[in-house]
């Protein structure tokens, strides 16, 4: 569980595009300070899957909406030193990242 999606706070809101499998999705990251939430909105081509769905500790992305059309791995907002359990503006990138994670992540190869 080494990869990782570095969201540039300094940016948001922003688009970039990252090649997940064999298919380039689109990501558009948003930031409410009201709520200190990040959101993701996941697009393929011009085709719009998701929009605004909050990143949460530990819970994998677009999971209550998967379908063949989605990533195949999951990415989940997780800090690796086990210290901080959110996702706000002062945790994200700092020690809170996006990770991906493959089926071999899970099961092993």
């Amino acid at each position: 569980m080494d990869q990782i999606i570095r969201i540039n706070k300094k940016k948001i809101p922003y688009r970039t595009t990252i090649r997940l499998g064999d298919t380039s999705f689109t990501f558009v990251f948003r930031y409410n300070s009201v709520t200190d939430q990040f959101t993701a909105d996941l697009l393929v081509g011009e085709e719009i899957l998701v929009v605004g769905e909050p990143l949460i500790y530990g819970s994998p992305l677009f999971r209550d909406v998967y379908d063949e059309r989605f990533p195949p791995v999951a990415l989940v907002p997780f800090d690796s030193t086990g210290k901080l359990e959110r996702v706000g503006w002062k945790e994200l990138g700092e020690s809170v990242f996006l990770y991906i994670i493959t089926p071999e992540d899970v099961f092993g190869d």
